[in-house]
């Protein structure tokens, strides 16, 4: 292998090694959907630009939780899946759509304040009912109410109301994932620095299972269950810890995949093949 490149995986895993040390936190991944109460409260927010053209337009969509069953205070972030109608060209349809949450500095355990808020574009999203057609009058009627501030709060579809998924992330303490938790689902997640260390290990215990098919039994059932173990490892990474952890676990799987064909390759050339 190029000395460079030997250099700079040293480097990374180096790195890695001392990020990981430094970045130990657990998280728990926890279920909410249920948590959700009332209707999301939608109103309108401009972001100016340098000239009223260049002005940004979003829906800003409010979601309340019951502080009873979860106090939005103690998460670091959360994301929600949902029914969401989109434009597609001049078309709008629904579909389902996971969004970043964001949760305000004064949130609290209080009715009025336990809940977060995602932005939609203008442009690509339209939460919004559709004005009603008064065929009496011949008109079309309002589809937002307005508040004692003047502010102006809109319907939505009905297919928006349904929550598919709300997954909250707070620090893993000890005694938050007990049978006593009033929510749906926890899931425990490493810490960005131990996944780094479980990349680490991965590659050390991949490579060693390779080495071992290769010199032991040296078939290629033996070579493939090798390395198919880092390659399981990985994938399943994505669906249970998300995409950050996953994207850490397939760097680590690319530097260990490097590794054997760089070792293959020099077992190959010493025995002449």
């Amino acid at each position: 292998m190029n000395k460079k490149v030997l250099l700079l995986i040293f480097i990374f895993v180096l790195f890695a090694s001392t990020f990981a040390f430094a970045s130990c936190q657990n998280q728990l991944q926890i279920e909410i959907q249920n948590s959700i109460v009332g209707i999301p409260d939608i109103t309108e927010k401009i972001v100016p630009g340098k000239e009223s053209s260049d002005n940004k337009h979003y829906w800003v969509l409010k979601y309340y939780v019951d502080p009873a069953q979860f106090d939005l205070s103690t998460a670091n972030s959360i994301k929600i899946k949902t029914w969401m109608p989109t434009y597609k060209g001049s078309n709008l349809k629904t579909y389902q759509t996971t969004f970043t949450g964001i949760i305000p500095e004064d949130v609290a355990p209080t009715a009025d304040k336990n809940y977060f808020t995602i932005e939609l574009e203008k442009k690509k999203y339209n939460p919004t009912a559709e004005r009603p057609y008064d065929y009496t009058t011949g008109q079309y009627g309002d589809n937002f109410y307005l508040d004692e501030n003047g502010v102006k709060h809109f319907f939505f579809y009905q297919e928006f109301e349904t929550v598919i998924k709300c997954y909250v992330y707070v620090n893993d303490v000890s005694g938050d994932a007990t049978d006593d938790n009033p929510m749906d689902n926890v899931t425990k997640l490493p810490s960005i620095g131990l996944t780094f260390v479980l990349g680490i290990v991965m590659v050390i215990v991949g490579f060693v299972l390779y080495l071992i098919a290769l010199i032991v039994f040296q078939n290629k059932l033996s070579i493939a269950i090798a390395f198919s173990v880092p390659l399981i490892f990985t994938i399943g990474s994505w669906f249970v810890w998300g995409w950050a952890r996953g994207l850490i676990m397939t760097v680590f799987f690319v530097i260990y995949y490097v590794c054997i064909e760089t070792f293959a390759k020099r077992v190959a050339e010493t025995l002449g093949y």
